[in-house]
């Protein structure tokens, strides 16, 4: 797929817009709304009902990021003569699979990559991967690749494969570059050294940015979309509320809940008694958080309903 400049986090505003404005609207103040269903996870501990996240809005243009869409993965290709990709449940860090790859011959660079499709010189691309073994032994990384000449324009961090957990990310970066014309770029998830070992690749992610951002996809919750059919289409995260101008809430058991930087408690909260149906709609004005906590010891109150304010076009 060509890339689109709709694609760029700078036309954030652009996509909140085209979501949420009709022409009746464009010249009025509006809201978006999220709903709201929250136990308390640990009595005694003050948890956030909601949290205006700070996390950068983007697109992830890998299209089947976790590898969730036919075995082996859609838009998944094998590097090296002999390398064997599959979908497997084995291991996922994200969604229900992952990729695996079984670089079937030992040499460097052999693995997988999956093709951005054209991709302009003068936006910065930043692409990443987490990796894990099937066992304690190998290594990979990622790296971007011209696909028409073959020519590597980032390596990325190696990463010692591992089997215990998925904590191990690679990134590789270009910056924008006005002299460089347009061409297909591949991100590559691949072997460092010569060798045969199992690896599997989860949460692949290209982003329009100069540095790597937390992971999207569309199936991770509220303000995260697919642009098309699920796993099989680019993905954005949005800021969609900048400011909390109201809510309609309720509470199974007595609570305290708290605004903004202050944790809920018996002495900074206010108290809301059981079955009761709470509500602001007169702009309260949150740039922050709404928080509760139990009232009564040992109780886990659920609180369910809705909040609304202002979509937050400053995140670009």
């Amino acid at each position: 797929m060509p890339y689109s400049t709709e694609r760029d986090p700078r036309s954030y505003k652009q996509w909140v817009r085209e979501r949420y404005y009709s022409v009746r609207q464009g010249v009025q103040p509006f809201t978006v709304s999220r709903p709201i269903d929250v136990t308390l996870t640990v009595a005694g501990t003050a948890q956030n009902l909601y949290a205006i996240s700070n996390l950068i809005p983007i697109t992830n243009l890998v299209t089947n990021p976790s590898a969730e869409t036919a075995d082996p993965p859609t838009g998944w290709v094998a590097v090296g003569a002999a390398t064997v990709l599959s979908r497997s449940a084995a291991q996922a860090r994200n969604g229900t699979n992952s990729l695996l790859v079984n670089p079937d011959v030992a040499a460097a660079g052999n693995g997988a990559y999956f093709s951005l499709g054209q991709y302009p010189g003068n936006v910065p691309l930043t692409c990443s991967a987490y990796i894990r073994g099937v066992a304690a032994a190998g290594d990979a990384r990622v790296v971007i690749i011209r696909g028409d000449t073959g020519v590597t324009l980032a390596t990325g961090n190696t990463i010692t494969l591992q089997a215990a957990n998925w904590n191990d990310r690679s990134t590789a970066a270009i910056p924008a570059d006005l002299t460089r014309t347009a061409s297909e770029l591949r991100l590559h998830v691949v072997t460092v050294t010569a060798h045969t070992n199992d690896f599997y690749v989860d949460a692949a992610q290209a982003e329009s940015l100069s540095a790597v951002t937390d992971y999207v996809d569309g199936a991770i919750g509220l303000d995260h979309f697919w642009l098309g059919a699920a796993h099989a289409s680019e993905s954005q995260r949005w800021r969609s509320i900048g400011l909390i101008s109201g809510y309609r809430l309720h509470t199974t058991r007595d609570i305290y809940i708290s605004f903004e930087n202050i944790d809920a408690s018996s002495t900074t909260g206010e108290y809301i008694r059981a079955g009761t149906d709470f509500s602001e709609s007169h702009s309260v004005g949150i740039v922050n958080r709404i928080s509760f906590v139990n009232a009564v010891a040992g109780e886990l109150p659920r609180v369910y309903g809705s909040i609304w304010g202002t979509p937050d076009f400053e995140s670009s």
